[in-house]
């Protein structure tokens, strides 16, 4: 079941945020325990800037992904980089909703349209130290250095602002602050990932992005195309979440609910194309934000009870980072949900 609509996504503003603005407080918290998932309004902040170094990144990215093949193949992530902070991902390589097979050959067969690969291609950038002097790029990613690197340092303050706000609204204790743990100078694999979704032929229909929760604390994402869809509230429907201007899209990962011990929910989303409809050439912009290099992936209120470290399994943002890497091309159940990928 999905419903079209997306006005029931909770919008957060974050010129109140920065005021500290009660009620917007308790807005975050609502939609970070519940949805895990939400719009955040720029309109009215010292943060408004950020929309137009979205606009030359999503100018740049329609000159990246328009290169040849053989081109990006150069800067291939999996050849590149272990922990996929830096290089290219063709289109397929991931498990998705897409089908090898068309409709037309489905229908002759007898058989339903099963999904056995992604419809996107992405370029990753180091978020903590985009484009040093000797990361492996395109010279047309090098020319756009001062804007990435701006860009990236926005966004962590934006993100650093939610997770203090999180923190606060939870009662954390400073030493507990969430926002502690995702230090702007400190080594992380954060990273910008800009995303190119294929058009699909009209006789084809799927899922160019599957099912998934992203593989980091916060996700900030920016769109202009429709396709982003989210399990909201425990509901059983998919709800599209439209972008919308002058906002952005959050949401909550997998290493937000373990940092809180479960307090607040990582959100279920996908891509997919409008009902009835087969796929429009789509970009996004998605920051992933992780926990520092460091930080024990457990929650903050056992971080410093000696007896409970010793009892559990511990193991760093980097190590669970590997660790979930090394599924992240099979093709099984667990790893389609467990991919990390963000939209």
């Amino acid at each position: 079941m999905e419903k079209d609509h997306s006005t029931v996504v909770t919008t957060v503003d974050i010129g109140r945020l920065e005021d500290g603005n009660h009620s917007e407080l308790a807005k975050l918290l609502d939609a970070a325990q519940n949805d895990g998932i939400f719009y955040l309004d720029f309109s009215d902040s010292r943060f408004r800037h950020v929309l137009d170094l979205v606009d030359e990144i999503f100018a740049l990215s329609s000159q990246l992904f328009a290169m040849s093949g053989e081109e990006k193949m150069r800067y291939d992530v999996d050849r590149l980089s272990k922990l996929k902070t830096n290089g290219y991902k063709p289109v397929g390589r991931n498990h998705g909703g897409i089908s090898t097979m068309s409709a037309c050959e489905a229908a002759l067969m007898d058989v339903g349209i099963k999904g056995d690969r992604d419809g996107f291609e992405s370029y990753v950038i180091p978020g903590k130290t985009p484009l040093g002097h000797s990361l492996a790029c395109p010279a047309l990613i090098a020319t756009h250095r001062s804007t990435l690197s701006a860009f990236c340092s926005c966004v962590q303050r934006i993100l650093g602002l939610v997770l203090s706000c999180l923190s606060s609204s939870l009662d954390l204790p400073p030493k507990m602050d969430l926002a502690s743990l995702h230090r702007s100078d400190a080594s992380s694999t954060d990273i910008l990932r800009l995303l190119h979704y294929m058009a699909q032929p009209s006789m084809e229909t799927g899922i160019p992005q599957a099912a998934h929760t992203d593989l980091g604390s916060l996700t900030l994402l920016f769109s202009n195309t429709p396709g982003l869809q989210a399990r909201l509230r425990q509901n059983a429907d998919w709800t599209f979440v439209d972008p919308q201007p002058q906002y952005a899209v959050v949401n909550l990962g997998d290493g937000l609910k373990m940092l809180s011990g479960g307090l607040l929910a990582p959100c279920l989303h996908r891509v997919s194309p409008l009902a009835n409809e087969s796929m429009q050439e789509r970009y996004s912009i998605a920051y992933l934000q992780r926990a520092d290099d460091d930080v024990e992936m457990r929650s903050v209120l056992r971080m410093h009870d000696t007896e409970a470290v010793a009892k559990d399994e511990i193991f760093t943002s980097q190590q669970w980072l590997e660790k979930k890497f090394g599924i992240l091309r099979r093709i099984t159940p667990q790893s389609r949900l467990q991919d990390g990928t963000a939209n």
